[in-house]
């Protein structure tokens, strides 16, 4: 089943052993690899039908992904709008969009959260998690590259590594 069909549930028609067809309904929350039983739907014996298991494979989607009952979204970001801040719209896998306010100057990959809007199952609902990627600019113009300059003059950065090393020695 697609993404969107694990996230809101569908209904598939599925051949029996018998050959016969019937409807069956696949719960919203559904996991990739989770297996589903109907019961009395599968061959028959000599104590009456048994069940028919059927094994659930949901496809991966281009924009989401998920991470138990929370959606997991990468949303690019401007430079402008990680050093300022700004208003993020961002999809959600029910067709609709969500508004975050990215703070300024929020450390990358600082994840925001937007509660009760993933996967609805018998257990609970999860979260969408928005994590931004800042996407910086490219090609460019030697005036925009002195510009640069002039502004790491004005804000150095230092050695954001420094404490990489003594960090991963631990």
């Amino acid at each position: 089943i697609s993404f969107k069909d694990s996230f809101n549930g569908t209904e598939r028609s599925v051949t029996l052993p018998s050959g016969a067809t019937t409807k069956i309904r696949i719960p919203s929350g559904v996991k990739d690899g989770q297996k589903l039983k109907l019961r009395g739907k599968g061959q028959q014996g000599p104590g009456g039908a048994g069940d028919l298991i059927l094994h659930v494979f949901v496809d991966s989607h281009p924009v989401f992904e998920r991470d138990g009952n929370d959606v997991v979204v990468h949303v690019p970001v401007s430079l402008q709008e990680a050093v300022e801040g700004a208003v993020l719209e961002v999809p959600t896998p029910d067709g609709k969009s969500v508004k975050l306010r990215l703070q300024a100057g929020a450390p990358a990959g600082q994840k925001m959260r937007a509660k009760a809007r993933g996967f609805k199952t018998a257990k609970g609902t999860g979260n969408l998690i928005v994590i931004p990627e800042v996407e910086l600019p490219q090609n460019l113009t030697d005036e925009a590259k002195t510009a640069f300059a002039e502004f790491l003059k004005l804000a150095p950065q230092g050695d954001v590594r420094s404490d990489l090393m003594r960090k991963a020695a631990q």
